[in-house]
C-alpha cells in the first residue's frame, strides 16, 4: 500500500487532536519512518487542528533538520525553553527523534507505520506512560499486507 496515497491513519490523527483538546496538560508523540511520509502526516494533522480551532502546534522533526535545529525544536517540545504563544503540545517525528525527548507530559504515542526493529518501537513506546498514576496510550497503526 502507498503511505502517502492512504487515508487509513486520518482517522487516528482525529484521535490525536480530540486527545489534546480535552485537556491542555497533554503532550502527544507521533511517530513514522520517513521525512516524506512526515510532511504528509504535518499537513493532516494542522488541517485537523484548523477545523476545530485548536490553537496547538506541532513540532516537526526529521533527519533532514541540522543537529541544532532537531535538539532546538525537542527542547521547545520538552518545556526546556519557552517560547511565547507557542503551544508545542504534539511532536511529529522521524526516527531522527527517537532519543533525548523526555517530557513526562506525554499521554499518549502513536506510531504510523511499522519501525525498523523492536528497540525503535520500544524506544519510542518509551515516552509516554512516565508519570505513576497517570493513564498512558501508545497505538501502533501499520499494515499487514
Amino acid at each position: 500500500m502507498d503511505y502517502a496515497n492512504s487515508n487509513n491513519h486520518l482517522v487516528y490523527l482525529d484521535r490525536v487532536r480530540d486527545f489534546v483538546a480535552e485537556d491542555d496538560t497533554r503532550f502527544v508523540c507521533i511517530f513514522c519512518s520517513s521525512r516524506e511520509k512526515s510532511h504528509h502526516i504535518l499537513a493532516g494533522m494542522e488541517r485537523k487542528l484548523n477545523e476545530k480551532l485548536i490553537a496547538v502546534n506541532v513540532i516537526h522533526v526529521h533527519g533532514y533538520l541540522k543537529s541544532e535545529e532537531k535538539f532546538y525544536l525537542i527542547r521547545i517540545f520538552c518545556e526546556r525553553i519557552t517560547v511565547p504563544h507557542l503551544q508545542a503540545r504534539i511532536l511529529l517525528a522521524t526516527p531522527a527523534a527517537n532519543v533525548g525527548i523526555d517530557n513526562h507530559g506525554v499521554t499518549y504515542v502513536l506510531v504510523l507505520g511499522w519501525t525498523r526493529d523492536l528497540c525503535t518501537y520500544f524506544q519510542q513506546r518509551g515516552r509516554c506512560g512516565r508519570v505513576d498514576g497517570q493513564n498512558a496510550y501508545c497505538l501502533l497503526v501499520a499494515d499487514i499486507t
